[in-house]
């Protein structure tokens, strides 16, 4: 004996029960969530990220091109957070030192980001302006002059000591690409501190060009 049952019309869909407005998204974090605080918590975005202004300023009049890197670093962090909290950027120029509290991400070095250049010389490894713009390892007490070269440090917020700051810059460009891409694909490197000293996190980078295309794809952590 068997039954046979039958759709008589060719779409149908049903609703299901709705879901309690208390009850909160959860978010599925990657592995790397918990190495991305404080910038990230709790699956908020906990920093404000400062890219520099695309209009010519500062000493040097320059225009950032260091904003389309924050892009693939917005699409990293987006892994950790629900995406609510807009928006998620600030340029340098509209920054007043009431914004300097709390949780910093800088993005691009100290000639294009003017927040960068503000704190550029209190990093472990900075960039180095007077000479040739070379970035400078004050841990290996080693200078690095390719443009290829990038950085990324954390340090305690100067204007908040309750804060932090996450600094990623290049010496150009390119060194800001390989910078993002390093943090990226190497997080818990980065983060693990420097190889001349541990409880500093401060590394220095260089990007290549893997496939020829002319675009810095892939980089090396140096330090």
């Amino acid at each position: 004996m068997a039954v046979f049952y039958q759709v008589k019309d060719y779409a149908f869909g049903f609703r299901m029960a709705r879901t309690p407005e208390s009850q909160e998204l959860k978010i599925s974090s990657p592995k790397h969530g918990k190495i991305m605080e404080p910038f990230v918590s709790q699956g908020r975005l906990n920093a404000k990220i400062i890219v520099g202004s695309p209009d010519p300023h500062g000493p040097w009049k320059a225009r950032s091109s260091d904003s389309c890197c924050a892009i693939d670093f917005a699409l990293f962090l987006g892994a950790f957070t629900d995406g609510t909290a807009t928006p998620n950027y600030r340029l340098d120029t509209e920054i007043r030192e009431k914004d300097l509290r709390g949780n910093l991400i800088l993005i691009g070095g100290p000639t294009a980001n003017m927040i960068t250049n503000k704190v550029n010389p209190k990093l472990p490894v900075f960039i180095d302006l007077k000479h040739d713009v070379k970035i400078f390892s004050s841990l290996s007490r080693k200078a690095y002059g390719e443009d290829e070269n990038g950085l990324i440090v954390s340090v305690e917020n100067p204007w908040d000591k309750t804060s932090r700051i996450l600094v990623v810059a290049g010496k150009r460009f390119q060194g800001t690409r390989a910078a993002i891409i390093a943090l990226i694909t190497k997080p818990e490197k980065i983060f693990s501190g420097n190889k001349h000293d541990k409880n500093v996190v401060a590394k220095v980078v260089r990007g290549y060009d893997m496939d020829g295309d002319g675009i810095i794809d892939s980089a090396e952590i140096l330090e």
